[in-house]
């Protein structure tokens, strides 16, 4: 999984294109701002964070600072504009090299172990967040947000494995797999939101409080989001049980449906924004 997120020294990951293609679509705007002098061209503006949860913990990774000695605070569950991470340092950097760099540093800070299976085991899950700005030049409006979140999930282990290593090896198997169950969780309840009759089915609960995980991503999982889930398995027979209950997992995140979201005036400007940026060149109104 990780490799898939982060790549190689020779072959880049889903981090690297999304961030390439993030910064050629901004270059290509700001090219088209330059050459046209009238107003309604938007200005772009990317920024990023990095998130470590580990046993339940939320870390800053651009803020190395902190690791030691600060953790993070979740709030505003259940808010219209998603959680709110306080303390957390969104860095907005100039340039594609600039943004990979503060992810690789992120990576570097990432806690590590040694697992049966992996020399290089994941101990804890993390949330690269890219953030999209558009200003309408001209324009007296609020700027349109879109948020990506790119998710390095830790693998769930069986109990069996992770006891013959020490006991911090032993918690730390405990504090990923209790998440990923609440994820399942979550999702489950999300399905059965979406396929009720009932008027009332956005109000059936959905349990993202129940984990710090399912907390932060609360407004990528069957909200507004679109979400894109890859998911992993090996083509050993020992593993046969644990493919099955992955690809179960993958079936039923395919069948959550998005929500539609309340209509706005700047509806198509968040849509456009999270589209990769329209090349309209005047404001956006409904």
């Amino acid at each position: 999984k990780t490799f898939t997120m982060e790549g190689s020294d020779d072959q880049s990951g889903l981090i690297t294109h999304t961030l390439q293609h993030l910064f050629r679509r901004a270059a290509e705007h700001r090219q088209l701002r330059d050459e046209d002098q009238h107003d309604g061209y938007h200005r772009v503006e990317i920024s990023v964070s990095m998130i470590e949860i580990y046993q339940e913990q939320l870390f800053d990774l651009l803020n190395p600072g902190s690791i030691d000695s600060g953790r993070l605070t979740l709030h505003n569950d259940g808010a219209e504009s998603g959680p709110e991470v306080r303390g957390l340092h969104i860095r907005s950097p100039e340039t594609l090299e600039e943004a990979i760099a503060l992810y690789q540093g992120g990576t570097k800070l990432r806690r590590l172990g040694t697992s049966e299976r992996n020399t290089r085991s994941s101990r804890s899950h993390t949330v690269f967040s890219i953030y999209v700005k558009r200003h309408v030049d001209g324009a007296d409006e609020v700027p349109a947000v879109s948020k990506i979140s790119l998710v390095d999930l830790a693998g769930s282990e069986r109990q069996s494995t992770a006891s013959d290593y020490d006991r911090a090896r032993v918690n730390e198997a405990c504090s990923i797999n209790r998440s990923l169950t609440t994820l399942g969780k979550v999702v489950q309840s999300c399905i059965a939101r979406s396929t009720s009759r009932r008027a009332d089915a956005d109000k059936a609960h959905v349990p993202y409080r129940d984990n710090v995980l399912t907390r932060l991503l609360s407004d990528s999982i069957g909200g507004q989001a679109k979400t894109l889930l890859v998911v992993h398995v090996t083509p050993h027979e020992e593993d046969m049980q644990e493919s099955r209950c992955t690809l179960q997992f993958a079936a039923n995140a395919a069948c959550v449906q998005e929500r539609a979201p309340p209509r706005s005036r700047d509806d198509r400007c968040h849509r456009e924004a999270a589209d990769g940026f329209s090349t309209t060149p005047t404001p956006c109104r409904c």
